[in-house]
């Protein structure tokens, strides 16, 4: 994509085209339009960084310990992934300071982090992204036990102060007011109720100044210990995600329309579209007027009434000229006859009425009235939920074999989408435009005959063109652009599972272990936004023979396995496996891969290790998710020195 994206910014035809595209889209000068352009595609795959951190401890008394922490690394070059495509990171620093302390069951923590992206830009589209953010963090907990210890009560508080700081390349028109606090606290009482039996109450309430209301999430387990070494549980579980900064304040403009339904990219960018890539702050988007009626913005718009940023009511008829300029383009010269520029001269002067030509709205390769449209309201987004129910054991049997089964059942309520366009092209109704054009061109002198048959080339051609698109004005367009943006989806989506795993002491020295793990699905089909993927595997596992010594030599054969499994994650898709009518790129493929390790004491240096591993011995070539390079064989040696 990156490649595709800079031969047609670079390309002998092309250029020209883009550029403009660019300038208009993103409101930019030439020069700047030249210098992203400049960084499209500009990959260093080399991976660069450093690190340090410094740490003290002290016993102030014999029951406080504090602890002071900082640390900075730098990422000279790497390549990251984001929801808008790979991104070159040139020159990030992230740094942090810590300090803590504990006494008896009393912690306190406050620590800050700070971000400086650097040079970093998108490869995509040369965005550069400036993040210059800052999180600061503080924790208080503490703890009593009553009753000889047969009653725990911990209990704390939690403090988190987001500061997004991108100079408006990131969060546009919410740079001023994206800065976040969240306050939560909580409560955890563990009873002894008999020797075999404890039960485990819990709740913490969390209140985000960008959410309406406070989070309540409540847990519950009763654990039973029938022997030594052996407990089996039942949980209760209900937990939140807080939505992200770029879920509310993410504002991007962008000259690539990742959808253009009825038209081919390429052309929809020459037309004057592009894509708007917005969170929905705190208010969400309304679209429907209270009338019923719609709102555009078109690349038609003639300056006099305000440009393409103007918000003008839905009517496709007053875009007719705009339309037929570009089907005047695109038409053969003498394909008309003779008359054909005289034709579109006079067919550019008229200004039919929307009773005349009404208008419709483009879905896939539909057209159909726009009064069967419904763009439903974007809330703002709001916390996801899971509810957990689990059950499960874990214990050790006759001191040879350690097991430990889990079966759950969780229901997702709120799921966040990835960036998904929300506001759909408009066009003029194909039927009408024939209709209104016969009487038009037999008023120039045309035959009946000859007028139906021009008005029958030139009617579809007309009703494909997108004069607009749906807009309100809390999109923050600076054009004719689609909006791309979060949305919750309002579904219950149910998912369970099991994850089994053992290890078994085969002799004194060797132990064999494995894990399994089972999903009831990988995918899911909603009423909403369609498909949503889990973006990880049904079924995944390893198997491992071990040996461990060590005072001499330890050693470990491991071999993994992965099913394949579908991905939607911004601009990262592969769903074909689930989807091969409609999917355009290959599901994450399964993999299986054999791995080995081992580390070795030397005698000779007291405290010197020699530690060696390699992962995918047999070479495997594999993806562990869309996106991603492929990875081969990893072969790591370590000397590890530990000063006693």
């Amino acid at each position: 994509d990156e490649a595709s994206e800079r031969a047609r910014a670079t390309g002998a035809t092309t250029a020209a085209a883009y550029r403009a595209g660019v300038m208009r889209a993103l409101g930019i000068t030439q020069a700047e339009a030249d210098a992203r352009i400049a960084t499209i595609g500009a990959r260093n795959n080399d991976v660069e960084r450093w690190s340090g951190e410094g740490r003290v401890d002290m016993r102030v008394t014999e029951k406080l310990t504090t602890i002071l922490q900082a640390g900075m690394t730098n990422v000279a070059s790497g390549i990251e992934l984001t929801g808008l495509g790979a991104g070159q990171v040139k020159d990030w620093n992230y740094s942090y300071v810590q300090a803590r302390a504990t006494m008896d069951r009393l912690f306190a923590q406050v620590y800050l982090n700070r971000s400086d992206a650097g040079e970093t830009f998108l490869l995509r589209t040369g965005q550069p992204i400036v993040d210059k953010s800052t999180l600061l963090v503080g924790q208080l907990q503490h703890g009593v036990s009553l009753w000889n210890a047969r009653q725990n009560f911990t209990y704390g508080v939690d403090y988190f102060a987001t500061n997004p700081q991108t100079d408006g390349t990131i969060n546009g028109q919410y740079e001023d007011v994206d800065k976040t606090k969240e306050v939560g606290g909580y409560l955890q009482s563990q009873t002894a109720l008999t020797p075999k039996f404890d039960l485990v109450l819990a709740g913490r309430v969390d209140k985000h100044d960008a959410l309406p209301e406070a989070i309540f999430s409540p847990r519950a387990a009763i654990v039973f210990k029938p022997a030594d070494g052996q407990a089996l549980r039942l949980t209760y579980n209900r937990a939140f995600s807080t939505p992200t900064s770029l879920n509310q304040f993410l504002d991007l403009p962008t000259a690539v329309p990742n959808q253009t339904p009825g038209s081919s990219a390429a052309s929809a960018a020459a037309l004057g579209y592009s894509v708007r890539v917005q969170g929905t702050g705190t208010t969400g988007f309304h679209f429907r007027q209270s009338d019923g009626s719609y709102l555009v913005r078109s690349p038609f718009t003639p300056a006099a009434l305000g440009g393409p940023k103007a918000v003008l009511p839905a009517n496709a008829a007053n875009f007719f000229a705009g339309a037929v300029a570009v089907v005047a383009a695109g038409t053969p010269a003498g394909a008309l006859g003779p008359n054909q520029a005289q034709i579109f001269g006079f067919l550019s002067s008229l200004r039919p009425t929307a009773a005349q030509i009404g208008t419709n709205y483009i879905a896939g390769t539909a057209s159909l009235p726009i009064s069967g449209l419904v763009v439903p309201d974007i809330e703002p987004i709001r916390e996801s939920t899971s509810t957990t129910f689990e059950a499960g054991y874990k214990g050790v049997i006759r001191n040879r074999l350690s097991l430990s089964v889990d079966g759950w059942w969780s229901r997702r309520e709120n799921l966040v989408t990835p960036l998904t366009v929300s506001t759909p092209l408009i066009a003029m109704n194909g039927a009408q435009i024939g209709a209104y054009l016969v009487p038009q061109l037999m008023s120039i002198g045309l035959s009946q005959a000859q007028a139906t048959g021009i008005a029958t080339a030139l009617a579809p051609n007309l009703a494909r063109v997108p004069v607009g698109v749906i807009t309100s004005n809390e999109v923050n367009a600076n054009g004719a652009q689609l909006l791309a943006t979060y949305t919750n989806v309002d579904e219950k989506l149910d998912v369970s599972g099991i994850d089994l795993g053992a290890e078994a002491l085969i002799r004194d020295h060797w132990s064999v272990s494995g894990t399994a793990s089972f999903v009831s699905d990988d995918h899911f089909d909603t009423d909403q936004v369609g498909t949503v993927t889990l973006n990880a595997p049904k079924r995944k596992g390893s198997l491992a023979l071990t040996y461990r010594n060590p005072e001499k030599m330890s050693g470990e054969v491991r071999v993994r396995h992965t099913a394949e499994f579908p991905v939607q994650s911004g601009v990262y898709t592969g769903t074909l496996c689930i989807a091969p009518a409609s999917g355009t790129q290959p599901c994450v493929q399964a993999y299986t891969l054999l791995d080995a390790s081992a580390s070795y004491t030397v005698k000779q240096l007291r405290g010197a290790q020699l530690q060696f591993s390699v992962n995918n011995i047999l070479d495997e070539d594999y993806q562990s998710f869309i996106g991603v390079p492929s990875i081969g064989r990893m072969a790591l040696l370590r000397v590890r020195y530990t000063l006693r």
